[in-house]
């Protein structure tokens, strides 16, 4: 289970409170670029936050999920009910003119409208200026290509790299507009993703809700989600949290390896199987014929 890596939305922040506006910012991250010329090509994007498990809702819902999502129909989406979560492809040569036309649409839906080269907010005339907050410098030449993305749709994205240590407390205190993160995921999902996304935690301090997500659907599904007594019902609640939380785009989702990286010398060999999740070096040993 690989859980979810993604730059994270701090939702007090009222630019990223329409859910159109997320969307476009996902429509403006262009994975293909960067994974065609800076990873090899060597990495799987993640489209769930339960991603390479059981959990993840991968298919269209089943009459189970249906049900659970029924009391709900008028507040969700129309993809939640009737289509299979899918983040943009992006374009490898780099233009990715065709998402970024979307993004502009649905920023123009939303209010937001170009004035002199800016993207401002047609009440207000506020510019659409955020600050991305990192701890790594090797973030920097991912950062790079989505700031010069969001540029070309009059979006102002600032870059702040600061210590591990001043990242923490920021995250700490909910003080960033945008960041890295990742929410780590066990083979059964269960109370820590109350700590995740209820509405309880959000605002507090050191709280692992630091999206500041408040939405009583979410709530609702996180607690059914916990008192599930077996494994089915276990997958039922996950698959239509993940579908919930993936249609309200509240990050622009990474990426994953799905495979474990090893070398070694062709004297060394190892069982044809292996463990079901890592890699057990003590089991491998040395051909002394070759």
């Amino acid at each position: 289970p690989q859980g979810m890596q993604a730059f994270a939305m701090n939702l007090n922040n009222p630019l990223f409170k329409d859910r159109l506006v997320r969307k476009a910012l996902n429509y403006a991250f262009n994975f293909s670029w960067l994974n065609s010329n800076l990873f090899y090509d060597s990495y799987t994007r993640t489209e769930s936050y339960f991603t390479n498990s059981p959990y993840q809702a991968n298919q269209l819902p089943s009459k189970e999920e249906l049900a659970i999502l029924e009391p709900y129909q008028e507040d969700l989406p129309e993809d939640v009910f009737n289509n299979i979560f899918q983040l943009p492809k992006g374009d490898a040569t780099g233009s990715n003119r065709d998402n970024l036309i979307l993004a502009k649409k649905w920023l123009e839906e939303s209010g937001w409208i170009i004035e002199g080269f800016h993207r401002v907010h047609q009440k207000t005339k506020q510019k659409f200026e955020f600050t991305l907050l990192i701890q790594s410098p090797s973030m920097k030449r991912i950062c790079l290509p989505f700031k010069d993305s969001l540029a070309r749709l009059g979006i102002t994205m600032h870059i702040q790299m600061v210590s591990p240590s001043t990242w923490i407390r920021k995250i700490k205190d909910h003080d960033y507009d945008m960041t890295t993160y990742v929410w780590p995921l066990s083979n059964f999902p269960g109370t820590e993703q109350t700590l995740y996304w209820h509405s309880k935690y959000a605002g507090k301090y050191g709280s692992d809700n630091i999206l500041n997500l408040q939405n009583p659907i979410v709530d609702g599904l996180v607690t059914q989600l916990t008192k599930a007594q077996d494994e089915k019902t276990l997958i039922t609640y996950a698959r239509v949290l993940d579908r919930v939380l993936l249609e309200g785009y509240y990050v622009i989702a990474h990426w994953y390896l799905p495979y474990w990286r090893i070398a070694y010398w062709q004297e060394i060999h190892h069982p044809e199987k292996h463990p079901l999740y890592g890699v057990d070096l003590a089991s491998w040993w040395i051909d002394e014929a070759r």
